[in-house]
């Protein structure tokens, strides 16, 4: 939030084996400012206190697609309409 204006958030459900991350959206005229990162750091931190990875799964040919690959998100298998990804750290 900056004010009264919503920037962006994320939701993720915390499962036995794992964290899925349902939604992570960002604000279009605030993309590209380092919030998402911010987002996903802060989930990834509620992976590792659970000792669990994450999945998700983004729209094929989404600008998303490259985000998630470039904070360490490895592409684990796809569907007719999305490309699901996960994130243990090593």
């Amino acid at each position: 939030m900056r004010g009264e204006e919503i920037l962006g958030f994320y939701m993720v459900t915390l499962g036995e084996q794992k964290l899925f991350l349902n939604h992570l959206y960002i604000d279009p005229k605030f993309q590209g400012r380092g919030i998402g990162t911010k987002l996903l750091n802060h989930a990834k931190q509620i992976a590792l206190v659970n000792n669990t990875g994450i999945e998700l799964e983004a729209l094929k040919e989404r600008r998303s697609n490259s985000f998630y690959s470039s904070n360490g998100f490895v592409k684990i298998g796809e569907s007719e309409f999305d490309n699901l990804y996960r994130w243990k750290e090593s």
